[in-house]
C-alpha cells in the first residue's frame, strides 16, 4: 500500500516526555523508546509505526515496546488521562470532537460479505 508522504508535523520539544513522565514499565529504556515512538507517530499520525519510524531498527522497537507484557494499555492511557484531566482543569468549555465516519467496503470484491454497517445493509 502506498502511503502520502506528508510533511512532518511539528510538536512541541519534550512534550512526550512530560505526558508519559510518571508511566512504569518497570524499565527506563521503555519509557525512553515510548517517548519516541509517541513523537515519531504524533509527528506523522496518518501514517503507520513503519512508515513514521525513522529506520527499520525504530520500527521493530516500537513493536517490541508494544508487544512486551510489562506495557500494558491500562498503563498507558491511566497517565494519559490523567494528565489530559491535569490540562483541562479550569476550561470552561471543552470541545470533544469525534470523528463517526463509516468505511464502506461492499463495491470491493475482496470485502464482500464482511457484514453491516451501523444497523442495516448500506446500498453501493
Amino acid at each position: 500500500m502506498d502511503y502520502i508522504e506528508e510533511e512532518k508535523l511539528g510538536c512541541d520539544a519534550g512534550w512526550a516526555s512530560q505526558e508519559f513522565e510518571k508511566t512504569n514499565f518497570g524499565d527506563l529504556w521503555r519509557k525512553k523508546r515510548l517517548v519516541k515512538v509517541t513523537e515519531d507517530l504524533s509527528a506523522r499520525p496518518l501514517v503507520p509505526i513503519n512508515h513514521a519510524s525513522e529506520d527499520w531498527a525504530a520500527t521493530k522497537a516500537a513493536y517490541r515496546l508494544f508487544s512486551n507484557d510489562e506495557v500494558t494499555p491500562e498503563e498507558l492511557f491511566s497517565v494519559h488521562q490523567e494528565r489530559t484531566s491535569q490540562r483541562l482543569e479550569g476550561e470552561k468549555v471543552v470541545l470533544a470532537v469525534q470523528d463517526t465516519t463509516y468505511l464502506n467496503y461492499d463495491g470491493h470484491d475482496a470485502c464482500k460479505n464482511l457484514g453491516y454497517i451501523a444497523t442495516e445493509k448500506l446500498k453501493t
